[in-house]
């Protein structure tokens, strides 16, 4: 059986010594002893990998066995220079952009429009396309396509819209019909205190859409007790570059949370 490595991002644990942590590196170009980043303590420690058992904490979330490993990505510090850790990032499918519908190729856009139909500012734009006759079909669509994958017993927290006067409803709807089922819903645990500017208005604004310090700085964590000491299910609608999602994981874990992993409904084309 072939050696293999224990991916960068993984949350490890010394097997004699017992502190956790996540896998950030290498010491040396010859690989010999990872590089461990320890959260709480903002601390690095080195160790050889046979010295180090991986913590699955995604086992107890959701059967990725069922999920297109194509869809998945890692971001770290090689993709942002203020990443404050590793982030796998998990999708259901694509979502095909606004501006990017009618130069799709995609045979079905099913996916995308139910996307779009949870998020609230694009209904006052008249961008629904009418999928369903309610919102609620579109919870629906996405419940049946998340309940299987989802184990019991864990908190879901949601990633915060650029306008706290404008909450995804839809997405919070979802939480609470997920949560119905035995999981805990963490919804209000992240919570957005000022209005920033939308990610693909960035560039006209003369700002870094890859800047997780936009998200650092206007969201807090409320209601610990939820996540403390627990493995949290971060949900967002649509992931793009993976900003918010990076941000919120950091937000939870310094309030407590032991692991974030991060889903996305559609990855943006």
């Amino acid at each position: 059986m072939a050696w293999e490595r224990i991916p960068l991002g993984a949350r490890v644990r010394h097997r004699s010594e017992g502190y956790e942590g996540w896998i950030d590196g290498w010491k040396d170009p010859d690989r010999t002893q990872c590089r461990i980043f320890i959260h709480q303590d903002r601390a690095y420690r080195f160790a050889a990998e046979e010295d180090l058992e991986v913590c699955n904490d995604i086992a107890g979330v959701m059967d990725v066995s069922k999920l297109d490993k194509s869809l998945a990505f890692i971001i770290g510090r090689e993709d942002f220079r203020s990443a404050p850790l590793f982030c796998t990032i998990w999708t259901l499918g694509l979502y095909h952009a606004r501006y990017m519908l009618k130069r799709s190729r995609a045979k079905d856009l099913t996916h995308t429009h139910r996307i779009n139909s949870l998020k609230l500012e694009f209904e006052m734009e008249g961008w629904i396309l009418g999928m369903g006759d309610s919102d609620e079909d579109d919870v629906g669509y996405f419940y049946n396509r998340l309940h299987p994958l989802l184990k019991k017993g864990f908190p879901i927290a949601t990633v915060p819209t650029h306008d706290p006067d404008k909450p995804n409803w839809g997405l919070v709807k979802l939480v609470r019909r997920l949560s119905a089922q035995g999981r805990i819903d963490a919804s209000s645990c992240l919570v957005r205190s000022e209005t920033i500017i939308q990610q693909h208005k960035c560039k006209e604004n003369a700002l870094n859409r890859r800047d997780t310090n936009r998200h650092l700085k206007t969201i807090r964590v409320k209601n610990e007790a939820l996540i403390n000491s627990k493995v949290v299910l971060l949900l967002d609608d649509v992931v793009t570059t993976g900003t918010s999602l990076m941000a919120c994981k950091k937000l939870l874990l310094d309030a407590g949370a032991s692991e974030v992993i991060s889903l996305a409904l559609g990855k943006a084309t």
